[in-house]
């Protein structure tokens, strides 16, 4: 009957559709650099990215949400934006920056003359004045709890979803470039070249 045919038809579109790759990045940069070549590695599967504009492992705004429960909300909200269910997503790769937070406390060195808020050297950080050190111990504290707990899982979304935490090393621009430290006007044009 034209019923069955109708469900088959919708059976086999299932069946044959790709699942998506969801990738969380903080940035435009970082798609900038992978989308490609993503794309080229994964062909079976529709890579999907998802800018956060931000590091969301430390945000102030939500200073007493879970980490699980934040970054699951995040890929609640990609999904119901995209008219995606669970069982149309492959995996979700989430890639962040480390930003040297597992830094001990006393790598953290205020240097006076300095006048950029935080600079990132090959064994401390170094700030301006004291209360730019405990912004970033701060952070380093909360960062490095929040990244141990989401390295630690396979799945997220009461495991209907597979999950994997990958990371540059303090950011994309000093495994690119060997720049830790990079001017933000520039990032975006060098990660251009560099993908291309």
């Amino acid at each position: 009957t034209s019923k069955q045919l109708s469900e088959k038809r919708g059976f086999q579109m299932t069946m044959n559709r790709k699942k998506v790759v969801l990738v969380i990045v903080e940035g435009g940069c970082e798609e900038v650099l992978l989308n490609n070549r993503l794309r080229n590695k994964f062909d079976q599967y529709h890579i999907r990215f998802h800018i956060h504009h931000g590091d969301i492992l430390y945000d102030l705004s939500k200073p007493d949400e879970p980490i699980k429960s934040i970054i699951g909300k995040t890929i609640k909200e990609f999904m119901m934006k995209s008219k995606f269910r669970s069982e149309d997503i492959f995996c979700v790769l989430h890639i962040i920056d480390m930003d040297g937070c597992f830094i001990p406390e006393e790598a953290i060195v205020i240097d006076e003359t300095q006048k950029e808020l935080t600079v990132y050297h090959q064994d401390k950080i170094t700030v301006p004045h004291d209360k730019q050190k405990k912004q970033i111990a701060a952070r380093n504290l909360e960062r490095g709890k929040n990244i141990n707990a989401m390295k630690a899982l396979d799945t997220i979304l009461s495991d209907e979803i597979n999950y994997r935490m990958f990371y540059f090393s303090r950011n994309l621009e000093h495994v690119l470039f060997n720049d830790a430290n990079p001017e933000k006007g520039a990032k975006h044009p060098e990660v251009e070249r560099f993908a291309e």
